[in-house]
């Protein structure tokens, strides 16, 4: 994103955020700071550090006889999620074709407090303006699965 001072909000929807390793995060969080106009708002959501202290490693596999997430054609998925520390975890994918041929993809997440997404976007000077559980405007609480922060430049 090579645009400066262009926008007044820019939205990061569907977790997205945290599928990027930190130091893409870090890249990221420039470029939309720079494209942002001065006051401009930056609002994102993300998986809690409550939802991922739920999750359990998992192995698993199915069949998709048709129109499945990641194929039209017929496959088998190959699931497992492994946690790490500081609440990341990662979910893989082998998927498997008819022919034979393999997909291997791998899903890694993070899960956040408000002061720990905070603490990551004053780090690229962002001022925090509001905190809800999820774009509707629920009210955050300390068992809410989701996050999401409005942040200004």
């Amino acid at each position: 994103l090579d645009v400066e001072n262009q926008y007044d909000i820019i939205t990061l929807i569907y977790y997205d955020f945290a599928v990027l390793s930190p130091q893409e995060r870090k890249i990221l969080l420039k470029n939309i700071y720079r494209a942002l106009k001065k006051g401009g708002l930056f609002m994102l959501d993300v998986l809690s550090s409550h939802y991922v202290s739920k999750l359990e490693h998992h192995q698993s596999w199915s069949y998709e006889p048709k129109d499945g997430f990641f194929r039209e054609t017929p496959y088998i998925c190959l699931e497992s999620r492994h946690l790490y520390e500081n609440h990341v975890f990662v979910e893989s994918y082998g998927i498997i074709g008819e022919q034979g041929d393999l997909d291997v993809i791998h899903v890694w997440n993070t899960g956040y407090t408000k002061d720990t997404l905070l603490e990551e976007l004053q780090q690229e000077s962002f001022e925090s303006v509001a905190v809800y559980e999820n774009f509707e405007g629920k009210p955050l609480t300390e068992t809410s699965d989701t996050l999401m922060m409005i942040v200004k430049k």
